[in-house]
């Protein structure tokens, strides 16, 4: 395909209107003329009368300006008629000078016309040389309309190929891409941006569908979900995590309680064999015993012994949704017998912490906690916390063990 410079038939452009052009009256003001055919893209659209053929290559490039196309107009009308003919082929189809015939359908001066005796050559090869190297056309639009030329090739042409801009064939891709920078409202490299961007997105909505139907083999009923809108993807695989783990947590849940029943009632045991070994020791021996065994103070052995002697007027004290640590506050003598019985039976149904046991049996006894006592509470909470986030970390241990004030060797 050889290329040659187009003589300079029309240098300038305007815009139309969506009236058609045939209709368009005569005006002598080329500002009104253009308030009457604008188009919102700044580009005059081509709308010749019924029965006008025009060859489709054309589309390829993008018609003039309102600045363009207004000079055309004066021009037309300063000569009377033009200086160049709109070019046919033999069969009537305009292969050259669309902005031309709507300058003299603006006028209401009479178009002329020639034929053209193409003979061999194709009337692609025509029109691009007498528009791709048009004055008026930006680099963007020439790189543009390579593009589309090449996708109109009836064969491969690899040396008219290599002209072809990569990013030029990236953005014709895309007709929105394509009309904007043929129009020139949109840069080439502007183009080229989005017509990435548009790849990007589609590679993710590739990915994204491999990744649906990959999870639908495995819940079909959340993939609908997914299909309805009702939940994303990533929402939908970790619901998916949540129910096959489901089992498995239960699981642990159910031996963690169990475990936590069998602590409770081994308190109760080592309060009741103490209870034993005080009964039976002499006056003055316990103390004594209870350091050389387990290196125990009094109050620490009473711990246990209280929990035990709680177990006996509540049997199914080890069944029951109450800390340790609550346990030992519930034992206590000074505890009242009527927020006792009141905690242990919210404690059927439902998991009382140690904060809200303190916090009970403080508003029974009508003693406002210290700010000592608040802080220590807090104190306590937090540690248990760290405890069950980190339950082999020694620190976290001694820390405990500090806090609740019982010896390692319990």
């Amino acid at each position: 395909m050889t290329l040659r410079p187009t003589p300079p038939a029309c240098q300038t452009e305007l815009a139309s209107t969506a009236g058609h052009p045939a209709d368009i009256a005569q005006s002598t003001s080329l500002a009104d003329l253009a308030a009457r055919i604008r188009d919102t893209s700044g580009r005059i659209k081509f709308e010749p009368p019924p029965g006008t053929r025009t060859s489709p290559y054309l589309d390829c490039f993008p018609m003039m300006t309102e600045r363009e196309f207004a000079g055309l107009v004066w021009s037309v009308k300063r000569r009377g008629g033009l200086v160049y003919p709109i070019s046919l082929d033999k069969d009537g189809v305009i292969l050259d000078g669309r902005c031309r015939l709507m300058a003299c359908l603006a006028t209401g001066i009479e178009p002329t016309f020639e034929t053209i005796d193409l003979g061999d050559l194709d009337p692609l090869d025509f029109i691009v040389e007498m528009n791709l190297l048009r004055a008026d056309h930006t680099p963007g639009q020439v790189a543009i309309a390579d593009a589309i030329i090449e996708t109109l090739l009836t064969k491969p042409d690899p040396e008219f190929s290599a002209l072809v801009l990569p990013e030029a064939r990236a953005v014709v891709k895309y007709g929105d891409l394509t009309e904007a920078v043929k129009r020139g409202t949109m840069s080439l490299v502007q183009g080229y941006e989005k017509a990435l961007a548009y790849e990007r997105d589609a590679e993710l909505r590739r990915e994204q569908a491999a990744r649906l139907e990959d999870f639908r083999k495995q819940s079909p009923f959340l993939a609908m979900r997914v299909d309805d809108g009702a939940l994303t993807l990533d929402e939908a695989i970790e619901t998916a995590k949540e129910e096959a783990a489901a089992p498995i947590l239960a699981e642990h849940a159910e031996a963690i309680r169990t475990i936590g029943r069998r602590v409770v009632a081994d308190l109760i045991e080592i309060g009741r064999r103490l209870t034993e070994c005080r009964a039976t020791l002499r006056h003055g021996q316990w103390g004594i015993w209870l350091e050389r065994e387990f290196g125990w103070s009094d109050s620490s052995a009473a711990r246990y012994m209280q929990a035990y002697e709680l177990a006996v007027k509540f049997p199914n004290l080890g069944d029951l949704d109450v800390p340790i640590s609550g346990l030992y506050l519930l034992a206590q003598p000074s505890t009242p017998d009527a927020i006792r019985e009141e905690i242990l039976t919210r404690a059927q149904t439902e998991r009382i912490p140690h904060a809200e046991v303190k916090r009970l049996i403080d508003d029974a006894r009508g003693k406002r906690p210290s700010l000592a006592n608040r802080f220590h509470n807090d104190l306590r909470e937090l540690v248990d916390r760290m405890a069950y986030a980190m339950p082999d970390d020694p620190l976290v241990a001694e820390l405990r063990q500090l806090v609740s004030g019982e010896n390692s060797n319990v």
